[in-house]
């Protein structure tokens, strides 16, 4: 039951990354069957085969899912390693508000404020 089971896991995850999820039902389909006839050769009770095909049914309905998720891992571990010591991502150091990014040379029109012209010094006017 436990090598079904991985087979089972092992073809629904193949079956993902191929198919869209219409293509459990025939999947489902044909794991009962072969339940059946395996429970009907082997002279099984019907509780045992209930349970087999429950256990094979949910590990195919795992691996479908599992297989759905394999491609996002890479970008999951990507943004957890980059993350700082308490798992929260740093916040971007690219981004900068118009009003904290003055220019250096104190020219304020890149702002969008224009320059008055100063009085000089001491000129009381």
């Amino acid at each position: 039951m436990y090598m079904s089971a991985a087979a089972c896991l092992i073809c629904a995850i193949i079956l993902s990354r191929n198919f869209k999820f219409y293509i459990l039902i025939p999947a489902s389909f044909l794991v009962v069957v072969a339940v059946c006839l395996k429970g009907g050769y082997f002279g099984h009770n019907l509780s045992r085969v209930a349970l087999e095909a429950i256990i094979l049914l949910t590990s195919l309905q795992v691996g479908y899912v599992f297989g759905l998720l394999l491609p996002l891992i890479p970008a999951i571990l990507g943004a957890a390693l980059k993350a700082p010591f308490g798992g929260v991502p740093a916040p971007s150091l690219s981004f900068h508000a118009a009003w904290a990014a003055a220019p250096a040379n104190g020219d304020s029109s890149a702002l969008g404020q224009t320059r008055r012209p100063s009085a000089g010094c001491g000129a009381g006017a």
